[in-house]
């Protein structure tokens, strides 16, 4: 990695907001988050001394709300785009009624995602009866298409023959099954899905001028793994390995370990076309963001294999031998985080082998710490305080997939007894707001150089901003396949949160704890 990459950020603490872009609502969204719902909430950031947001992914994810399960590594999601800010959206016959409809779902306290993608689907595909000669004719969409034209291709192809075999996967499509086809016998159907490509990337442009303007810093998330039935896969099925998915071990946390689905990748492949996917993928993001999460950082160095219709428990890791992973790992990630001038920073969640630690750190990527599972002793568990941890990291509390500090607290009461005599803060069974605002400038003044705390949790501390319940808080809970999964929604709305007067004195004074 080069000293580039944190020029254009500065080596200086950087305080930041995490959350998933459904999970947020302006005055203006319809049923979701969505992009330009951003723009307040960066121009009120920038007030509190806050420099970053980091988005979970935003990537087209099709039916399935995980923003991890995407079907395409490019592609954004159309179920954000900003429905009452498309040109002269007045003019056309019904869009109206279907923003209404929409709107009536802002009220649920959960994202209804099905109901909510089904409408917009809709509402965009009236807009584009009306504008897609316009759109076609524009100078700005032929340079987006010509700079995007290899994952735009088969991905607008792929969204196309998936609405043709109503939505079976690709794998079980009777006609058109390879990518080999002529594309002119789909054109309108397949521009159709590049101009919602284009809507979408011009409003996150669009947010990302303002985050330029507001001094904050937009960070992304690449998923380090995609689905199966995917264009990704459909277009370069040589790139992966099907007879293999990915999952994890058994361990302390689920005994019969997990079963993610994705399939494994062949590395060997990538490696001959010099990981041109992968670098596709990072020179995508950058034209979004100036900082990127790099997913599961120790797949890059070994995954865990398991074979066909077999148990999670049933894999082995590949490569197998541990010798090998350094090698692997330091190869891919060294094209990776060279291909782009965006700072990458790798999910770290601890309990990782001190091989792939090594490698990280001599590679020059800097690591997020989550502060409960921060241990420096493994034989005595003691913490290790914030206040020690290498500046070249990321702090925080809690990620997406955990609970919040508050359910975490109580429910493990040995390790949350520890952390708060080692921390120096008092312990009581439900974890107090006085002392949750603690761990918080904790978090902000420690060694890091960058603290980003998911933003439902920090809006927990107000009764009148939050649920009142920490389970109500939670975004996701891995290995479940749960209704709850993905469809938190924050209660205030961002004109509410921006205006809050305690939130902006909190933020701050976490944002002045350095």
């Amino acid at each position: 990695m080069t000293s580039t990459q944190w020029d254009h950020i500065g080596r200086k603490h950087h305080h930041g907001i995490c959350l998933p872009l459904s999970s947020i609502l302006t005055e203006n969204s319809c049923g979701i988050g969505e992009y330009l719902d951003l723009i307040p909430l960066l121009t009120w950031l920038s007030k509190t001394g806050f420099d970053t947001i980091q988005l979970l992914p935003i990537n087209d994810s099709g039916n399935d709300p995980s923003p991890y399960a995407s079907i395409s590594s490019c592609a954004l999601h159309p179920v954000y785009l900003s429905l009452r800010d498309l040109p002269n959206h007045e003019s056309v016959p019904g869009f109206s009624k279907k923003i209404e409809e929409l709107v009536s779902l802002n009220r649920l306290e959960r994202v209804d995602y099905s109901n909510v993608l089904h409408k917009k689907i809709e509402a965009i595909s009236l807009y584009l009866d009306r504008f897609l000669p316009e759109i076609e004719k524009d100078p700005e969409f032929r340079v987006f298409f010509e700079k995007n034209r290899p994952w735009l291709t088969s991905y607008s192809i792929f969204k196309v023959l998936k609405g043709l075999h109503h939505g079976k996967a690709w794998w079980d499509w009777e006609e058109h099954s390879t990518h080999k086809i002529d594309d002119s016998l789909l054109t309108n159907e397949v521009l159709r899905w590049r101009a919602v490509q284009y809507l979408c990337f011009s409003q996150m442009r669009k947010v990302r001028e303002i985050a330029d303007e507001n001094g904050i810093f937009l960070k992304g998330d690449i998923p380090i793994l995609i689905n199966r039935d995917s264009a990704d896969v459909w277009w370069n099925p040589d790139l992966f390995d099907l007879k293999l998915s990915v999952g994890s071990p058994p361990d302390p946390y689920c005994k019969d370990g997990q079963h993610w689905g994705f399939p494994m990748y062949r590395w060997e492949n990538h490696r001959k076309d010099n990981f041109r996917w992968w670098k596709e993928r990072v020179g995508v993001q950058e034209q979004l963001f100036h900082i990127y999460r790099l997913d599961h950082i120790i797949g890059f160095f070994r995954f865990w294999a398991i074979p066909p219709e077999s148990h999670a428990k049933d894999g082995s890791f590949i490569p197998e031998h541990e010798h090998e992973w350094a090698t692997l790992g330091e190869e891919i990630l060294s094209h990776v985080v060279t291909s782009s001038s965006m700072l990458p920073i790798g999910e770290e969640l601890g309990g990782i082998e001190d091989i792939v630690k090594n490698s990280v750190q001599n590679l020059g990527i800097p690591v997020s710490i989550v502060i409960r599972w921060a241990q420096q002793n493994d034989r005595d568990q003691s913490f290790l305080h914030p206040k020690l941890y290498s500046p070249e990291t990321l702090s925080t509390l809690s990620t997406h997939d955990s609970t919040i500090m508050a359910e975490w607290w109580t429910e493990e009461k040995q390790a949350s007894q520890r952390l708060a005599h080692e921390l120096g803060l008092p312990w009581n069974i439900t974890l107090s707001d006085s002392n949750l605002f603690d761990l918080f400038c904790l978090c902000h003044k420690s060694g890091s150089l960058f603290h980003v705390n998911m933003f439902n949790e920090i809006l927990s501390l107000f009764p009148e901003l939050s649920w009142g319940s920490p389970k109500r808080e939670r975004i996701n809970i891995p290995g479940l396949i749960l209704p709850t999964n993905w469809t938190y929604r924050c209660k205030a709305c961002v004109e509410q949160i921006c205006s809050h007067e305690q939130l902006f004195k909190a933020m701050k004074k976490f944002s002045s704890s350095d």
